[in-house]
């Protein structure tokens, strides 16, 4: 399959989700010190100031972890964002609402406990509490922050010369989809050779679900590659024969 016809099969998604990180630079004067005597900032920093207890943020920081999965598993990176065949794009655009709505309810659920958090996390560190109080922001500031969207659009040649100077970016970025997943492929079985086999004499079934998700990946995204078909083949043959224990050797 040509370049240009790869990009007439592919969506491609955005996926922009922002938290507020629960921190503030931490500045000489918030703990009294004069800022001339610090040392300059390219040779040591005062880090940041934490405003509630970082746990607060764990299920907003899963949303969108669980978002960038959803992506990744039929998606491969493509001009900063992810890419995948049209008939991904349902199930995907599903998965995205579902966790769309998730973020923007516990985002609720953050900001309407925030003042009780700050009020906590004083009482936790009194002798800082009017460094603590300063740098409070506003709770409709920490609201505006927490923003979870995705955008699907396609992308086509600039001009009816495929060849032209104008499309020879575009062009050359789709040409190397199949590189990028490739590479994706190789990172992951890598991950999952040092977490779940390395060292180990027997695995069961369980240790084989990131096996299969790398070959639901790359069924995802065969139409970027001919190569792919006869690797998802092997794979299948090599699962299908596997005991419910599998021996390593």
């Amino acid at each position: 399959m040509s370049n240009v016809s790869i990009l007439d099969k592919t969506v491609c998604i955005n996926l922009v989700c922002t938290l507020w990180s629960g921190r503030r630079r931490l500045r000489a004067e918030d703990l009294g010190l004069d800022a001339e005597k610090l040392p300059p900032e390219d040779l040591a920093s005062l880090g940041s100031l934490k405003l509630c207890d970082p746990k607060q943020l764990t299920k907003l920081n899963s949303l969108k972890r669980a978002a960038e999965r959803d992506c990744e598993r039929v998606c491969v990176r493509f001009l900063g964002g992810y890419a995948t065949d049209e008939k991904n794009v349902s199930d995907l655009v599903t998965k995205l609402a579902e966790r769309k709505k998730a973020f923007e309810q516990q985002a609720q659920v953050f900001v309407a406990s925030l003042q009780t958090e700050f009020d906590d996390w004083v009482s936790k560190h009194p002798q800082w509490e009017n460094v603590i109080r300063k740098a409070l922001p506003d709770l409709g500031y920490v609201a505006g922050r927490l923003n979870f969207e995705y955008q699907l659009y396609r992308v086509q040649v600039a001009a009816d010369e495929i060849e032209s100077v104008e499309n020879q970016g575009l062009v050359s970025a789709a040409g190397g989809l199949s590189g990028r997943l490739f590479k994706e492929i190789e990172i992951e079985a890598r991950s999952t050779w040092k977490r779940s086999y390395e060292g180990k004499d027997t695995v069961g079934q369980k240790a084989l679900r990131p096996i299969r998700a790398i070959r639901e990946k790359m069924d995802a995204l065969r139409f970027i590659d001919s190569r792919i078909v006869p690797m998802i083949g092997h794979i299948e043959h090599v699962l299908g024969s596997l005991p419910k224990t599998c021996l390593l050797y």
